[in-house]
């Protein structure tokens, strides 16, 4: 007759692997929008001093200095929030890869990627 296969210790392991994925995805998530949180607020700020500044500009050239320097100032606050988004997302994506090739088991130890070459470690 046919054998029988377990499936109890396959089901497990399957359910210790997706318990590992999404508890990192919902970290690293929590983390990318607590950043989101931050910049808007501090882009908020920014766009209420400025027209706290406007407000006080005797000037049409003040008016246009303020608002130079403003776009200044937010253009690279945006550069800077855009690589820490990159940093980030590029966390998410290494521990998700991770933690589905080497298991919950393991997903703290150091991945090395044939293709890649490089050493990976789970973020901490």
């Amino acid at each position: 007759m046919g054998q029988v296969i377990d499936l109890k210790p396959m089901h497990k392991s399957h359910f210790d692997i997706w318990a590992d994925f999404t508890s990192l995805v919902a970290k690293n998530f929590g983390a990318i929008l607590a950043e989101a949180q931050d910049f808007s607020a501090s882009s908020m700020q920014a766009n209420a001093h400025l027209l706290n500044n406007l407000a006080s500009a005797r000037t049409v050239s003040a008016m246009i200095l303020l608002q130079t320097r403003h776009a200044q100032a937010a253009c690279e606050a945006t550069l800077t929030q855009s690589k820490k988004f990159a940093e980030l997302f590029n966390e998410l994506s290494r521990d998700t890869v991770k933690s589905i090739m080497v298991g919950a088991e393991r997903s703290k130890a150091p991945l090395k990627i044939p293709s890649v070459g490089k050493m990976l470690h789970a973020a901490e």
